[in-house]
């Protein structure tokens, strides 16, 4: 059975009701998804098997004063039991879908160096790899120190 892939939106967040084990790093929350669908800059794709979820992809389309829109391939996810069975790369084509239509000029993505089921999907693409820096910092407010609370339950 092939995968659907539906953007989701206000109309269909009921979607979330059931999603399978490892689609998304942490549980959902309904007021940040709510918050999430309400920005037109943001998009999240699922992959459907029946009515359970089981993968997922999320775009930013980021506007500049001095170019084009572009496109950041957020994150993606899989469960395991569907993965190498094309539910990937439904999910991407209908991320960048959706940033072309925006008006974006150029997209990317980023995962970790030995992540290596994320660089061989990548690499089917023929996309061009670039070597980066990247640099992280955590702000400590009262959302994330909950979150931190919880990830040590």
């Amino acid at each position: 059975m092939k995968a659907a892939i539906v953007e989701i939106t206000e109309g269909n967040m009921a979607l979330f009701d059931n999603i399978a084990d490892d689609v998304f790093d942490a549980p959902i929350e309904p007021e940040r998804l709510q918050a999430f669908v309400a920005s037109p800059a943001q998009s999240l794709f699922v992959a459907l098997a029946g009515d359970t979820v089981i993968g997922q992809g999320r775009g930013l389309a980021y506007h500049r004063p001095d170019m084009a829109p572009e496109l950041f391939i957020d994150n993606l996810g899989v469960t395991a039991a569907h993965r190498r069975r094309g539910v990937a790369t439904a999910l991407i084509e209908a991320i960048l879908n959706w940033g072309e239509k925006l008006g974006c000029s150029t997209f990317w993505v980023a995962t970790e160096a030995d992540n290596k089921p994320a660089i061989a999907l990548y690499e089917t693409f023929k996309w061009k790899t670039e070597g980066v820096a990247m640099f992280h910092g955590v702000f400590r407010n009262k959302a994330q120190e909950r979150d931190s609370a919880r990830s040590k339950i």
